[in-house]
């Protein structure tokens, strides 16, 4: 049976950071931050930020500094570039971020050695490059924690301050690109271990209405105002949808003043007559 989830205050707030030009010239539609996004919530871990940076080491060295310096405790994710190819550099820029050296990992470079050992021993010649950049996958920033899990899939991290189960800690975890293995990593290492297990996840509370966005924006304004933690969304459609998100307290008070708003509005009749008149023609159908 599993463990029930676990109340922490403050929640641990999370730092995304997509890597890889493939990205950003728009060949890859990326998944894993989409993937990550849900998971944490339903972990209940806050996300701040979502970040596309380059293969670029400065690039993300700089998104990664910019995560570390946010409200804490709190876990910074980068996504893609451990490989061995020459632009796989996130470990380089994690190291840059951290100010410390690149190091060896024993439990990374046993298996790149094996495998070195035995491509050369059916006679291939690898080039002196193939050999350094084979390597490449076992080198991470110094004070790095390695896990294997499998052979060729490890969970690779740094601990700030106590780590984000500390209330001033922080971590910057450097996750796979592959889909597969990024969520492997997450659920069996990462959520159980540098987390601290699940959290109860932030509540959620949907309110769909029939008025244009206009006729609330001052409704919503003050709600926001009466509740600050909350995140408040506005989304077209049909119905239309106001959307909270928060600790359970205060998102149920939100969105009860939001469905007391709308009780007296449908008991108006000017406000009946621009609702109807407003259906018939939504202001976002194009015109033939």
């Amino acid at each position: 049976m599993p463990e029930a989830p676990v109340s922490t205050m403050p929640r641990v707030r999370a730092r995304i950071v997509v890597i890889g030009d493939e990205v950003l010239d728009g060949f890859v539609a990326d998944a894993n931050a989409r993937w990550l996004a849900q998971r944490l919530r339903s972990a209940g871990i806050a996300l701040d930020r979502i970040a596309i940076v380059p293969d670029d080491v400065q690039a993300i060295a700089a998104e990664v500094r910019t995560g570390l310096a946010g409200p804490r405790p709190s876990i910074v994710l980068t996504t893609g570039g451990v490989g061995g190819t020459h632009d796989d550099v996130t470990y380089e820029a994690v190291a840059l971020a951290l100010g410390v050296p690149l190091v060896v990992a024993p439990e990374l470079a046993t298996p790149v050695r094996e495998l070195i050992e035995w491509t050369t021993s059916t006679g291939y010649r690898l080039e002196e490059q193939a050999v350094a950049g084979m390597m490449r996958i076992a080198t991470v920033p110094e004070g790095s924690a390695v896990r294997l899990l499998q052979r060729w899939l490890a969970g690779v991290h740094v601990e700030i301050d106590g780590g984000p189960t500390a209330v001033s800690g922080t971590a910057v975890v450097m996750l796979p690109g592959p889909p597969n293995h990024l969520q492997a990593v997450v659920d069996e290492l990462i959520i159980p271990e540098v987390l601290g297990g699940e959290r109860i996840p932030l509540a959620v509370a949907e309110v769909p209405h029939e008025y244009p966005e206009t006729l609330l924006v001052g409704h919503l304004g003050r709600i926001r105002a009466r509740h600050p933690e909350v995140k408040v969304g506005s989304y077209p459609g049909t119905p239309m949808l106001v959307r909270f998100v928060g600790e359970q307290e205060d998102v149920a008070g939100a969105a009860g003043e939001l469905r007391a708003v709308l009780a007296d509005m449908a008991t108006d009749g000017a406000t009946a007559t621009v609702r109807e008149a407003w259906k018939r023609s939504p202001s976002w159908t194009a015109t033939p």
